[in-house]
């Protein structure tokens, strides 16, 4: 009979489980063989220096939550660093005297760390990898700012084209002022300086020497030199980011030139954060692909995100313990 040990996260026991020893058959080697494998050992690249022979040696380590001993400085989990600061910290709180409350404090520090060592395997267990990599991460953020711009315009549009007042919520009648008061400069400052290439577009056009891409670049000048037509007569309040988000939360009134300013404004402010919306959408949806398969694997397998769980549930009760009885001992 052979003896295997199969270690139980949670419980932390060992579990003897008896297996019957299979019947083999050894056979000889030759004298080549073995001299082969003479060679090719001779042949190793493992780690020739201190540090790398220390680091080799925790290869085979899992998740290092069931160890009795910390690692050195040096390891490369950083176990005794982590330990030493939540140690500092603890000792700077309950300022410990006895020799008990000072193994208290030691005890303490060493679950906590434990905890934290639980929470990152639980976050890697329930998170895609792909979910990992910042470049999508960032797609995200973008997908996530653009939806919530898209639906503050679409809200402020609807008010303004009905003649209703608005009634936006302080943090979104923040957020729009600051972008209409952004959009109302790039709009003036965009026509000052394409204000020579204009008169020369519409002097090429007067005499019907147009090609396609001029017309093009003539067509969005001229749908620039309207947006300026439509904010010129309220540049003043659309440059006031405090009164904007005021009339957005529907505490002052709207007059009729200031609405169709903004009506063409707000516009604007819309397709822009739908393109955004739009090119952030491939990213998302790898996303959402990702996670549909990490559930799948988890509802297959979910042994693992279970135990950890537990596991953790387990070592944050123990801490309450140990605090409160310490806090009753200082106290």
């Amino acid at each position: 009979m052979i003896r295997s040990i199969e270690n139980n996260v949670y419980h932390g026991t060992d579990t003897i489980i008896d297996q019957p020893f299979p019947a083999t058959s050894v056979k000889s080697r030759t004298e080549a063989q073995r001299e082969a494998s003479r060679i090719n050992g001779s042949k190793s690249r493992g780690p020739t220096t201190p540090a790398g022979k220390s680091r080799s040696k925790r290869n085979a380590l899992k998740h290092g939550l069931r160890v009795e001993k910390l690692g050195p400085p040096s390891d490369v989990r950083e176990l005794n660093r982590e330990y030493r600061k939540i140690h500092a910290e603890l000792m700077n709180e309950f300022e410990p005297v006895t020799f008990t409350e000072r193994r208290a404090v030691e005890d303490l520090a060493w679950n906590l760390q434990r905890l934290d060592q639980a929470k990152q395997m639980i976050d890697a267990a329930s998170t895609p990898p792909e979910f990992a990599e910042e470049a999508l991460k960032e797609q995200y953020r973008l997908y996530r700012r653009a939806r919530h711009d898209e639906r503050l315009a679409s809200n402020l549009l609807a008010a303004l084209r009905s003649g209703e007042t608005p009634d936006l919520k302080p943090a979104g009648a923040d957020r729009l002022a600051e972008q209409v008061v952004a959009l109302t400069n790039q709009v003036e400052q965009d026509l000052a300086e394409a204000a020579e290439e204009l008169d020369e577009l519409l002097a090429m056009e007067a005499e019907g020497a147009l090609s396609d891409d001029d017309r093009a670049c003539l067509a969005e000048l001229r749908e620039l030199q309207e947006h300026h037509r439509l904010i010129h007569p309220c540049r003043r309040v659309l440059r006031e980011d405090a009164r904007l988000a005021a009339l957005f939360r529907g505490e002052l009134s709207i007059g009729k030139t200031l609405r169709m300013s903004l009506t063409g404004l707000v516009v604007d402010l819309h397709r822009q954060a739908a393109n955004r919306v739009a090119s952030s959408r491939d990213a998302v949806r790898r996303l959402e692909q990702a996670a549909e398969r990490h559930l799948m694997q988890l509802a297959l397998k979910p042994d693992r995100l279970v135990n950890l769980d537990l596991y953790h549930a387990r070592i944050a009760r123990l801490i309450r313990m140990q605090i409160e009885s310490l806090r009753q001992t200082r106290g």
